[in-house]
């Protein structure tokens, strides 16, 4: 439930929370434990929905956490840059496993 708590201590510490969670990579949002090869024209290449798509294992994670915040706490899920309906019927899947996984009663409003 790590990720959880993190999301959690964000939330509280904002003085408006925000209503739009954005789970995003690539690009400009580096994530260095991923080691994705570096692009000559980040903005061109893979990113948004498609590299979170590619590591889904990590995905969950960030998944589950949100769940489980939205327990507490009106919030919206935004997926990034989705530019093919199968990226969308993907992460409605995983969602949905997600959701599952921590016994969540409901998905919160969620898309592009």
């Amino acid at each position: 439930m790590g990720r959880a708590f993190v999301y959690q201590d964000i939330w509280q510490r904002c003085q408006e929370p925000p209503d739009v969670m954005q789970e995003a990579a690539g690009g400009d949002k580096e994530l260095p434990c991923l080691h994705l090869p570096a692009e000559p024209e980040a903005f061109l290449g893979r990113r948004g929905v498609r590299p979170l798509l590619s590591y889904p294992e990590l995905l969950q994670t960030q998944l589950r956490a949100l769940l489980r915040l939205a327990e507490r706490h009106d919030l919206r899920i935004l997926v990034p840059m989705v530019t093919l309906a199968e990226e969308m019927q993907q992460m409605r899947g995983l969602l949905q496993q997600a959701a599952g996984d921590v016994g969540a009663p409901r998905l919160p409003p969620w898309g592009p």
